[in-house]
C-alpha cells in the first residue's frame, strides 16, 4: 500500500511524456528525410534554412515547409540573372537531407547533390561553393577625406547581404576592394579591384535620396552578387531524349488525384520510382490532392493499371499518353 507520494512526480511524468512524444515526431519527420552526408567536411551552410515558428507554422506538411524554405535556397545558390526560373522547380521532399522542429525556428538542411541535380535537369545554372572575399570598404567624400562611419555600415550591410547571399566573407580569402568616392554632392564613383573573379571596373551613378546609404547598400549588393555569381556553374538543360536511360524509354504522365497523408504519398512515390520498369520519375505538380508526375519506363506501359489496382487505384488511360489514377 502506497503511504505517500514522491513530490513533483506528476509534473516529471508530463515532462517526460513531453519529451518522448517531442523525440517521436522528430524520429517521423527524420524518416522521410535522404541519409546523412557521409563527410562533415561537405557541410555548406548555404543548404540550411531556418524558417521562425510564426513563418513556419505547425509542421504538419513537409512539402509545405520546403516550398517556403527554397526560395532562401535559391537565393543563395542561384545566379541573380536565373534566379526567377528557380521558382518552377517543385517543391520536392526529395531535396531534404533532414528536417528538425524547434520551439523558436524548423530547420532544413537540403541534400547537395539532389538540389544540384534538381538544378541541372531543369538547365538552372547554380554556385557549386560559396565564394570567399575578403572585403575592403572605403568611401571618401567631396574633400577626399575618409567617411569612417558609412564604411561601418556598409560594412554590417555587407554581413547581411553575405549571409543572405551565399557568401562568406573571410580575411583569408581573395581581396575585394571597393572605394566610393564623392565627385559632386550626388554624383558618386565607384571603384572595383582585387583578386577575385570579378573584373575590374569603375562606375558613377547620381544618388538621388536624402541618406546616400539605402542607394549604396543597393548597389553594393549588385556589385557582391556579381563578385558571386562569377562563380557559377552553367547548367545544360535535361531534354526528353536524355531523361530516359535507356534507348527504349516511354515517357507518360501521371496524375494522381486523392486525399491521402504525406507518409501515404511519399510511400507510393518511393516504390513506384523503385520499380525496375521505370526508368526515371519527376514530380511535376505536388499538393495534398493532387499529384502528378512525369515517367520514363521501359518496355511500355501495360502493367501500370494492374499495379495501381493492387494498391486501391482504378486507371484510366486519357489522351496523349497520360494516365489519371484515382
Amino acid at each position: 500500500m502506497r503511504t505517500g507520494r514522491r513530490p513533483g512526480a506528476p509534473g516529471q511524468r508530463m515532462r517526460f511524456a513531453g519529451l518522448l512524444l517531442s523525440a517521436i515526431f522528430s524520429a517521423a519527420w527524420l524518416a522521410l528525410a535522404a541519409p546523412a552526408a557521409a563527410s562533415a567536411a561537405e557541410a555548406d551552410a548555404r543548404l540550411r534554412v531556418d524558417l521562425p515558428a510564426d513563418e513556419a507554422g505547425a509542421p504538419t506538411d513537409v512539402r509545405a515547409l520546403v516550398a517556403r524554405a527554397l526560395p532562401a535556397l535559391w537565393d543563395r545558390i542561384v545566379p541573380a540573372q536565373a534566379r526567377a526560373r528557380a521558382d518552377a522547380i517543385a517543391p520536392d521532399t526529395r531535396l531534404l537531407l533532414r528536417l528538425a522542429p524547434g520551439r523558436e525556428a524548423t530547420t532544413l538542411e537540403f541534400n547537395r547533390e539532389a538540389v544540384f541535380r534538381a538544378l541541372k535537369d531543369a538547365g538552372i545554372p547554380f554556385i557549386p561553393a560559396p565564394p570567399r572575399i575578403r572585403l575592403v570598404i572605403h568611401a571618401r567624400n567631396l574633400g577626399g577625406m575618409d567617411m569612417r562611419q558609412t564604411e561601418t555600415l556598409l560594412m554590417e550591410q555587407a554581413r547581411r547581404i553575405a549571409d543572405e547571399r551565399g557568401i562568406i566573407l573571410a580575411d583569408n580569402a581573395p581581396g575585394l576592394v571597393l572605394e566610393w568616392r564623392w565627385i559632386t554632392d550626388r554624383d558618386v564613383m565607384l571603384n572595383a579591384r582585387g583578386a577575385t573573379r570579378l573584373p575590374e571596373f569603375s562606375e558613377t551613378r547620381t544618388l538621388q535620396g536624402a541618406d546616400p546609404l539605402p542607394e549604396m547598400t543597393r548597389w553594393l549588393e549588385e556589385t557582391l552578387l556579381k563578385a558571386r555569381d562569377a562563380h557559377a556553374f552553367a547548367a545544360e538543360p535535361a531534354t526528353d531524349g536524355t531523361a530516359a536511360t535507356t534507348a527504349t524509354g516511354q515517357r507518360v504522365t501521371l496524375t494522381i488525384r486523392r486525399d491521402a497523408p504525406l507518409g501515404a504519398q511519399v510511400a507510393l512515390e518511393e516504390t513506384l520510382a523503385h520499380d525496375p520498369r521505370v526508368a526515371r520519375l519527376v514530380p511535376l505538380e505536388l499538393s495534398r490532392s493532387r499529384q502528378r508526375y512525369a515517367l520514363w519506363i521501359n518496355g511500355g506501359d501495360g502493367w501500370l493499371p494492374d499495379w495501381f489496382a493492387r494498391r486501391g487505384f482504378r486507371l484510366t488511360p486519357l489522351p496523349g499518353g497520360e494516365w489519371l489514377a484515382e
